[in-house]
């Protein structure tokens, strides 16, 4: 297998130690801008930027091209205009539906559908969401939905709550609920933290931990903002955590609370761990998490249903096992990586097949 990459980064060394050929061959997203030239320049950077790969795949002759994300369009591009069957796997929201993918209104929208199927011999998306975003009710584009999957170490037992805490430098002993992803606007933490103060009422003494890398204006201007105010000694910042079991075994709720979400990866986690989940009604979220089945879900927004749903949880024992149990059950029969390689491999015979015609 050939892994292109847009740009070096520490994913890059880690792919490279597995049994791969990894190259870094730049480009960009054609969907960052709304006006209509910025969009009309990305499109025409990234035709450009398809003739290096039109090189590398002439170098390497691939049976098949994946393109992992709807924003690499100028490998698909070169794809097709050598002929290589080309699967096209969709991962994000346009901002429509608060996701981060841009584009001129309207006909744009219809351009940007038009082109990806087009050049893909099969499209996947990795929720109805994505596909649905994308494509609206349209019925002649064949969207195949592969959810995303968590890896086995998610499924072993949980660890000890207190050495687990231990590990991750996290301290004192009362309630722990926990915010797992990345620090961006889109991940709700702002909702959550005006949610602490309702949640403090009744249960005083729960704590807040977050992860992810504190490495924008947002992430520092959001950690200064908690330590110098009303919330500072109650939520800790953890910074990225490369091993996330451990931080699901500390946490005795877990709470997803995203503005938007093409699909959730958090939430199986949760499942996967048996840790109890609150997450909002959005995007992919709301195919994984079955309100009151697996898991709670609230408006995005609505600061005394998230409490409540947190508060219930943190109080009700019974409730939550009850949760826990069937989110494991999911996790085990739609999240495996077996269950996903399974589907996937199915997706690219699929298209050779379709090739081959």
């Amino acid at each position: 297998m050939d892994v292109y990459f847009g740009f070096d980064g520490p994913f890059v060394e880690r792919v490279k130690r597995g049994r791969c050929s990894v190259s870094v061959v730049p480009h960009g997203s054609w969907l960052r801008h709304s006006g209509w030239l910025r969009f009309i320049r990305n499109l025409w950077i990234e035709r450009r930027r398809s003739m290096d790969f039109e090189r590398e795949f002439k170098r390497t002759r691939p049976d098949i091209v994946y393109v992992n994300s709807l924003v690499s369009y100028a490998p698909a591009r070169a794809a097709h205009r050598l002929g290589i069957p080309l699967v096209w796997h969709m991962r994000e929201l346009f901002s429509d539906e608060q996701g981060e993918m841009v584009c001129p209104a309207f006909f744009a929208r219809s351009f940007v559908r038009r082109t990806i199927s087009s050049l893909a011999t099969k499209v996947v998306a990795n929720s109805l969401a994505v596909a649905s975003n994308m494509f609206g009710e349209r019925t002649d584009v064949v969207v195949e939905n592969v959810p995303n999957a968590v890896s086995e170490e998610f499924f072993q037992s949980r660890g000890d709550r207190l050495a687990c805490r231990q590990s991750l430098n996290l301290s004192g002993s009362g309630p722990l609920v926990g915010l797992p992803g990345t620090l961006r606007p889109v991940k709700g933490h702002q909702f959550l933290f005006k949610a602490i103060p309702s949640i403090l009422e009744r249960v005083p003494d729960c704590l807040f931990a977050v992860t992810g890398a504190i490495d924008s204006q947002f992430a520092r201007d959001i950690v200064k903002q908690t330590e110098e105010g009303p919330l500072a000694g109650r939520v800790f910042f953890t910074g990225p955590i490369s091993d996330m079991v451990p931080f699901y075994h500390a946490c005795d709720v877990c709470c997803v609370p995203s503005l938007s979400e093409s699909f959730g990866r958090a939430a199986i986690e949760c499942f996967a761990t048996r840790t109890p989940l609150v997450a909002t009604s959005v995007g992919g979220l709301k195919e994984i998490v079955h309100d009151g089945d697996n898991g709670l879900l609230v408006r995005y927004g609505d600061e005394n249903a998230l409490a409540d749903a947190v508060v219930s949880l943190l109080t009700d024992s019974e409730r939550a096992n009850c949760l826990v149990e069937q989110a494991a059950i999911d996790a085990k029969e739609r999240y495996t990586e077996r269950v996903y390689f399974d589907k996937i491999a199915t997706v690219i015979d699929e298209a050779l097949a379709l090739s081959r015609k």
